[in-house]
């Protein structure tokens, strides 16, 4: 398959939409700390602060990354993360119920596309 050799939070298509929130951690969180993993789906609080969305969530996207940087043992977050609010990315959806061919969420914001391989990842299209 042509998407096997992508991760999850790769975009599949290069036309799409980003937006920035805050990690949910803030700013200046040790790395052991990060509790969110790049190509899950995610929703917002009031506050726009991410974090893993479940099925009956409303999703703000599928977050692209969640960088982190500094020196071994001196690990932090960023302060914001990357999620695609539309276009079309792989995404993780572990410990999700996932039917191809359909949306998973109540609002049809994720269309799933279909599975890659017999793994957790699956083309999505945002909207």
């Amino acid at each position: 398959m042509v998407f096997e050799d992508l991760d999850a939070g790769d975009e599949t298509r290069r036309n799409g939409d980003y937006v920035s929130f805050e990690h949910p951690d803030g700013d200046g969180t040790a790395l052991s700390g990060v509790t969110l993993d790049q190509g899950i789906p995610v929703t917002a609080d009031g506050s726009g602060v991410l974090s893993a969305a479940a099925t009956g969530d409303d999703v703000a996207g599928i977050l692209s990354n969640y960088d982190v940087y500094g020196d071994t043992g001196q690990e932090e977050v960023g302060p914001e993360a990357n999620v695609k609010v539309r276009g079309e990315v792989i995404a993780d959806m572990s410990g999700l119920s996932v039917t191809v061919g359909s949306y998973w969420d109540d609002n049809a914001d994720v269309y799933v596309a279909e599975q890659i391989g017999s793994s957790d990842l699956y083309r999505v299209q945002v909207r």
